[in-house]
């Protein structure tokens, strides 16, 4: 019985000296093609110089010059090459933030089962409930795409420079749109159940769309002359005195919304 307790703790200790060890050689395997920055004793990767194809952002990264390797926890794509197209980008368990200052070409962004911030379906980046759409991968060969009945916000920029979407619907209440979502979508011709709910549409949000069919446009450009004050707010929960003219009367289009989100949220404080 002792023997083969030995055995057990034995084999306990090889299997995670290996999975250091992998961990180890995969970070060492990668250290200059990454740059990065440490913020509160991890890594924050901002840069990548590499040639690979599907790109997979490592766990941990070693320091340069150093034997100190640091858990990556963030992603900035900042000096990613513009022009470098990616079949995948993998995010692993570690990385609890991500953010698109650039515009990044790929077909599919792939996270860890085990990441508790975000999760990827069909290869698009949405935060872990999918509250949030974040990234659509603007080389995707889709046409269509509908957006899932939970998420509620589609981020600034999210479906910037998607040039293969003709049709984008939402299947569910979203809340709000992002400043230049759906900029350059060159070839977006229909946006369906876009009303349903809406709070806020930044501005430029459709900036580029210039094939969108014409009741679309109607519809867009009337909630964007109404809405795009707000791209800085992040209370949903909007008071109908917004929808008031100067003369202090509801008219036209405003009256038409304000009708919408009344039925949705409810007449606050009045």
């Amino acid at each position: 019985m002792k023997k083969a307790v030995k055995i057990i703790s034995l084999l306990l200790v090889v299997t995670i000296a290996m999975s250091v060890f992998l961990t180890i050689v995969f970070a060492d395997a990668q250290p200059s093609v990454f740059s990065f920055q440490i913020i509160s004793g991890k890594a924050h990767i901002i840069g990548y110089s590499g040639t690979e194809d599907n790109l997979v952002i490592p766990g941990q990264i070693k320091a340069t010059n150093s034997d100190t390797y640091y858990t990556v926890s963030g992603i900035s794509f900042n000096s990613f090459d513009s022009e470098t197209e990616f079949s995948s980008i993998t995010i692993p368990a570690t990385v609890k933030e991500i953010s698109f200052n650039q515009d990044i070409l790929c077909k599919k962004y792939i996270v860890d089962s085990q990441n508790t911030v975000y999760k990827s379906v069909d290869g698009v980046l949405y935060n872990k409930d999918m509250a949030k759409l974040i990234k659509y991968p603007c080389l995707n060969s889709r046409k269509t795409f509908t957006v899932p009945a939970d998420v509620i916000m589609i981020a600034p920029r999210a479906f910037k420079g998607c040039v293969n979407l003709e049709t984008v619907s939402f299947e569910g209440i979203v809340k709000r749109i992002g400043k230049e979502a759906f900029s350059g979508c060159v070839n977006l011709e229909t946006v369906e159940n876009i009303y349903v709910g809406l709070a806020s549409v930044g501005s430029g949000s459709f900036d580029g769309c210039e094939k969108l069919n014409s009741s679309t446009a109607v519809v867009l450009s009337s909630i964007s002359e109404c809405c795009e004050e707000w791209d800085e707010i992040e209370d949903y929960e909007m008071d109908y005195n917004i929808f008031y003219g100067d003369d202090g009367t509801l008219g036209g289009v405003s009256h038409v919304i304000y009708s919408i989100f009344k039925a949705v949220f409810g007449r606050k404080g009045k």
